[in-house]
């Protein structure tokens, strides 16, 4: 098989163009179903719905609509998302902050142990996704700072 064969093969077989729709319709839905959940006032809803936003953004921001290295970015997407539903079941009584916290270490941690193998577009991707969620954790830290002193 020649190298052009193969590539064909690739292109027609392994990056359908209706495979990335298929992930970026679902990624989309996920972001529909849990922003429209959100309005729901029960504590578990509101952590369900972030959930399935954030499992929609590793989704829509992470996996690329055509590449040759897939297979980390799909694995980068694995683990963060088993990494969500797992604090979601162990923060189930407790505050959101915990759970969020817990989900910006996670994908800090996950950065950090996977920089050797990331391509340079992951590791851009994957450094602008931990930036904005770790802005994020630290507006929740100066709420909760300036809620203790009563600033």
């Amino acid at each position: 098989m020649k190298i052009t064969e193969f590539k064909h093969y690739l292109d027609q077989y392994y990056f359908d163009k209706s495979v990335s729709y298929r992930i970026r319709i679902f990624s989309i839905i996920l972001l529909t179903i849990g922003i429209l959940l959100f309005w729901d006032p029960l504590h578990i809803t509101i952590k369900l719905s972030l959930s399935l936003v954030f499992i929609g953004i590793f989704i829509l921001f992470l996996i690329p609509t055509k590449s040759y290295q897939i297979d980390m970015e799909i694995r980068i997407v694995i683990l963060l998302t088993t990494w969500l539903l797992f604090i979601f079941i162990i923060t189930n009584d407790l505050n959101f902050d915990i759970f969020f916290f817990l989900l910006v270490l996670g994908m800090l941690t996950c950065k950090e142990l996977s920089q050797v193998f990331l391509t340079p577009f992951l590791k851009k991707r994957l450094s602008l996704l931990c930036l904005i969620f770790f802005s994020l954790c630290m507006v929740l830290v100066a709420e909760k700072v300036i809620s203790y002193f009563s600033i």
